[in-house]
């Protein structure tokens, strides 16, 4: 029932565009990519209207991804 009225609220809300800008990307984007190239890296791809405007790699130890080995904003 809880996610019915979650559907209802949301359908009645008027779309609106928004920007967002985080410590870890100081800059407006309006869209990120996730893309695994490995068992132990996750890239984060910052677009702002088709332009890559960062990326962010983070790389772990092992492919449990329990423990942070870098993060690198590009």
């Amino acid at each position: 029932e809880r996610r019915a009225i979650k559907m209802t609220l949301m359908r009645q809300l008027p779309s609106i565009d928004t920007q967002i800008v985080n410590s870890l990307v100081p800059v407006i984007f309006d869209a990120v990519y996730q893309n695994n190239p490995d068992a132990v890296t996750e890239v984060y791809t910052f677009k702002s209207a088709g332009t890559t405007v960062a990326t962010v790699t983070v790389v772990y130890t092992d492919s449990t991804k329990a423990t942070l080995s870098s993060v690198v904003r590009t």
